[in-house]
């Protein structure tokens, strides 16, 4: 894509991120704060009782680095149609899930928030089930919204997946991770209505969020 293409078409492009390599060799105990560079890291262990419905738009992602930012498409769509979604839970939450797409070097994102049921017959809108049992939850926070969605979020992903996981008394058994967005995530969203229907005593300072991934014991 050539700069005046980019400049008609305006398609948020895909960051590069300087990595904290000191991640790949630090190891925290659940419970236990890790602070890196720009992010603080904690895990816990969860038992989630009731399967989780959500309800969003679906984008298929490249494998690669380069080029444009398919998950933010997948949420700009959803803005446009959150207000038409049926019977959203009065738990405001919001996920973006990662999982496995049929074709090769590919995967889907999926923007959504929960609902109580599935009610909609609109073409747009994918439905999805986060099942009931034990997570790993991973809870980080930055110093505003933009740095909690983009370098710390992707920095609490890799460290997640790659360092503590394999260090854990815990194996991953889902093929989806659960980006999980409340009212705590709030603080300096670029939507103010988000921001003003939040609670002021729980909109943190920092923001923060969780990865949410399902495991059993090793």
């Amino acid at each position: 894509m050539t700069p005046s293409e980019y400049k008609k078409r305006e398609i948020p492009l895909a960051h590069f991120y300087k990595p904290d390599l000191s991640l790949k060799y630090r190891a925290v105990d659940i419970g236990v704060p890790l602070v890196a560079l720009g992010v603080v890291i904690e895990f816990g262990v969860k038992e989630i009782g009731e399967d989780i419905k959500l309800m969003g738009i679906v984008e298929e992602c490249e494998m690669g680095l380069a080029g444009q930012d398919t998950l933010g498409v997948a949420w700009n769509k959803y803005v446009e149609v959150k207000s038409q979604i049926p019977d959203q839970s009065d738990v405001k939450v919001e996920c973006g899930i990662s999982f496995p797409s049929e074709k090769q070097g590919r995967f889907n994102y999926l923007a959504s928030v929960q609902v109580d049921r599935f009610d909609s017959n609109d073409d747009r809108l994918h439905q999805y089930v986060v099942p009931k049992g034990l997570y790993v939850v991973c809870t980080f926070s930055a110093e505003n919204f933009f740095e909690l969605t983009n370098a710390a979020l992707d920095k609490a992903m890799a460290y997640l997946l790659q360092t503590w996981l394999p260090n854990s008394d815990y194996d991953m058994i889902s093929d989806f991770a659960v980006e999980y967005y409340d009212y705590r995530c709030l603080k300096d969203h670029p939507i103010s209505q988000q921001v003003q229907s939040a609670p002021v005593d729980i909109i943190k300072n920092p923001p923060e969020m969780d990865i949410m991934v399902m495991v059993k014991r090793k």
